[in-house]
């Protein structure tokens, strides 16, 4: 966060290392075993690096291990008080200095990378050529950013709602199962048929619920 330090990942050789970010000198080398995540807390002073089993968050000052989480690094909370993890569909915050179990939130998480939001609140998970953005405060995905061809974009919320740019909703199809089977149908057919219409200002991230 204050810029001095650059900690590159580890993949390959196991040995995660911290550079001196004006100098380019190798300051400090630790045992990562194959991270596939780095990341600084917000205060600068501890680093975790993420395997793809579990978490080990590092003293900045020290250079020494600090603790080890289970599961793969997600990143820190908001305040930097603990280090979050995910898998098995569930997100853990653990204690950033003894490396006790704080809560955790039942999160089905796609195993895909992921990226944590800045204020912790929410994590992006790329999968299938769209990027959903869940809501971790609620446990679910809150939208659904789709890129498209020609710079074009959609992006859903779960409930059918959709924002898009022009164009795009002539191609966009609503799949009803019925008792006599799937019947296919373009929005205003949809809409038409079940009463339904699209309210594009319900397509944005909820606000965050206080952490319990």
């Amino acid at each position: 966060p204050h810029g001095k330090w650059i900690a590159p990942g580890c993949e390959h050789d196991k040995t995660g290392r911290l550079w001196d970010a004006a100098s380019g000198k190798q300051l400090h080398s630790f045992d990562a075993d194959n991270c596939i995540r780095l990341a600084f807390s917000p205060d600068g002073q501890s680093l975790a690096s993420g395997t793809g089993g579990d978490t080990r968050t590092w003293d900045m000052t020290t250079k020494e291990l600090q603790v080890r989480c289970e599961g793969p690094l997600l990143g820190w909370s908001a305040d930097g008080k603990a280090v979050m993890t995910w898998g098995g569909e569930t997100v853990r915050w653990w204690d950033r200095q003894t490396g006790e179990l704080l809560r955790r939130k039942e999160f089905p998480l796609l195993d895909s990378p992921v990226l944590l939001s800045p204020d912790s609140q929410f994590v992006a998970v790329s999968r299938g050529g769209a990027l959903n953005i869940g809501d971790i405060s609620r446990g679910k995905f809150a939208l659904t950013l789709v890129p498209l061809s020609g710079g074009k974009w959609l992006a859903l919320h779960p409930d059918g709602h959709y924002r898009d740019s022009p164009g795009v909703e002539k191609e966009i199809v609503y799949v009803v199962q019925t008792d006599a089977g799937q019947e296919a149908l373009a929005p205003d057919e949809f809409a038409t048929k079940y009463g339904w219409k699209n309210d594009p200002e319900r397509v944005r991230l909820p606000r965050p619920q206080p952490a319990r």
